[in-house]
């Protein structure tokens, strides 16, 4: 499971295409999550007010990436495909 912010100027779009194609090619089940207006380190709460270019916590992003990460991990250990 990737979850990657669309705002994200660190792990340009390009890039994220050519890791969705590595994985594909290595016939592997994976997620791609991709979160509107969520800046690279988005689950990070002490980027709030971050002055750093493309950095930044988004509360919104955070929740949703971490409820997602629970129902990935339920479905895995639990056998749920």
């Amino acid at each position: 499971m990737i979850c990657h912010g669309d705002a994200d100027t660190h792990i340009p779009v390009e890039k994220a295409v050519a890791i969705m194609e590595e994985l594909r090619n290595r016939q592997t089940d994976f997620q791609f999550i991709s979160y509107a207006n969520a800046k690279h380190a988005f689950t990070e709460i002490k980027f709030v007010n971050s002055d750093m270019p493309g950095i930044g916590y988004d509360e919104k992003a955070s929740r949703r990436s971490w409820n997602q990460a629970l129902h990935h991990l339920d479905e895995i250990l639990r056998g749920k495909e």
